[in-house]
């Protein structure tokens, strides 16, 4: 299995802080307490917090692509959107990007377009 990247890597660590504390709770220092990187790697993938945000919410789409298949039946279609769409990590990612979209107008863009849109 190939290693991950220290930018994926670092995406993947922000997220559940990005869900938790917001983008203005969310600092640099505690992406590298929680990655365990120092900060100039952080500053040396993403030149800013905007930048790791957008990483944050493109990375999140790339990994929920929705079912673009046809549903057959209710129970199928509740199934995904119980599943897909109301799932805690969604539902929080959703608070996340309402919240913070007016902020982040590329960010909010790429998850209607990456996500939203394609429901």
């Amino acid at each position: 299995m190939a290693q991950k990247s220290k930018r994926n890597y670092i995406v993947e660590m922000a997220l559940p802080l990005f869900l938790e504390h917001g983008f203005k709770g969310t600092s640099i220092d505690l992406v590298v307490k929680q990655s365990g990187v120092s900060k100039p790697t952080v500053y040396n993938h993403f030149p800013d917090k905007t930048a790791l945000m957008l990483a944050v919410v493109q990375n999140w789409c790339d990994q929920r692509q929705p079912l673009i298949s046809p549903i057959n039946n209710k129970k199928m279609l509740d199934h995904e959107i119980d599943n897909q769409w109301l799932s805690d990590d969604s539902v929080k990612f959703y608070a996340l990007v309402i919240g913070e979209g007016r902020r982040f107008d590329e960010a909010k863009h790429t998850f209607w377009k990456e996500f939203d849109a394609r429901w």
